[in-house]
């Protein structure tokens, strides 16, 4: 039996790989809170454009954290590649040198101990929004239209979530799609020296990556 005709042309466009449907069962809504992230120790998310200080929140919430944030804008570009790594490194080194003591040590250990990493999408952009949450016991993932910033989650915006508790399918499904948006991915946006005010050119992820 032929495929029925779609209204809008053909029905299995290039690249359609990457937008994907997938068929869920509603069971009920409720008001957002950060509790929805409470109970969990490892956070992987996949991010179109990101706040600093809501990083840095979920740094200072989780053991271990890691980011990758889908540039906005195409970014084939080889210049647009450094300068995007290169504000993001300086951004973040500037937010944990303005944090407490007690939570930038904590930041700045779970760095050093290589317990947070950040990269950054080349040649292509990443708009999906996929929140993979762990503790050993249970797993959590959260999708939909809110990015991870101060603004997606103040509830002063129209933003939608969805999550799945639990759901062996539901976390293999999103987490294929986290990996295969993370292996198109720079190199990991470097931390290291958290004294200084700029990050030296040399240094940029995808310079090394070069090298």
């Amino acid at each position: 039996m032929d495929s029925p005709l779609s209204l809008f042309g053909d029905t299995n466009p290039g690249g359609a790989d990457k937008l994907n449907v997938v068929h869920a069962q509603f069971k009920k809504s409720e008001p957002f809170t950060f509790a929805l992230f409470d109970g969990f120790t490892s956070l992987r998310v996949l991010t179109y454009s990101v706040s600093i200080p809501m990083t840095v929140r979920m740094l200072d919430r989780f053991d271990t954290v890691e980011c990758v944030f889908g540039y906005e804008g195409i970014i084939n570009d080889f210049s647009q590649i450094l300068a995007c790594q290169k504000v993001l490194s300086e951004n973040l080194i500037t937010a944990v040198k303005g944090l407490d003591d007690e939570k930038k040590q904590r930041i700045v250990a779970k760095i050093a101990e290589g317990k947070a990493s950040f990269r950054v999408v080349k040649d292509a952009i990443a708009h999906a929004k996929i929140y993979l949450l762990e503790n050993g016991e249970h797993r959590r993932v959260i999708v939909g239209s809110a990015n991870l910033s101060d603004r997606a989650f103040s509830g002063k915006q129209a933003e939608t979530l969805i999550v799945f508790d639990d759901d062996e399918q539901a976390w293999e499904h999103y987490q294929g799609e986290y990996e295969a948006v993370r292996q198109g991915s720079t190199t990991e946006v470097s931390l290291d020296n958290l004294k200084r005010e700029e990050v030296a050119f040399e240094e940029i992820p995808v310079l090394k990556e070069a090298e």
